[in-house]
């Protein structure tokens, strides 16, 4: 059975696709940023960005019944380093990719 999962986000609706998936056994997050649906703007440090960007994914993956200690895959894209972000999962160890953005 699938289960697709918003936050909400105009932009979900927009470009017509979930923030999550879940099928069967599987969470699958995409297409988030770390845009503070709250104020409905982009904070403008990269930290505050990525604090956004954790808390809507790890909201998404409990909706959908998982937390942040079942990730088993992460891919980051930034314009800057981004020597900090292990600390949001350590426990959880995934897989990573980092990649940096040139502007």
């Amino acid at each position: 059975m699938r289960k697709l999962i918003s936050t909400g986000s105009p932009f979900e609706k927009a470009a017509g696709y979930s923030r999550a998936v879940v099928q069967g056994d599987w969470c699958f997050v995409s297409g988030t940023t770390g845009y503070d649906y709250a104020t409905m703007s982009m904070p403008e440090t990269v930290e505050a960005q990525t604090r956004n960007c954790l808390a809507t994914i790890a909201k998404a993956l409990q909706d959908g019944g998982f937390e942040m200690a079942d990730v088993v895959r992460r891919i980051t894209t930034s314009p800057t380093r981004l020597s900090w972000t292990s600390s949001f999962q350590s426990s959880a160890r995934p897989l990573a990719t980092s990649g940096r953005r040139q502007r």
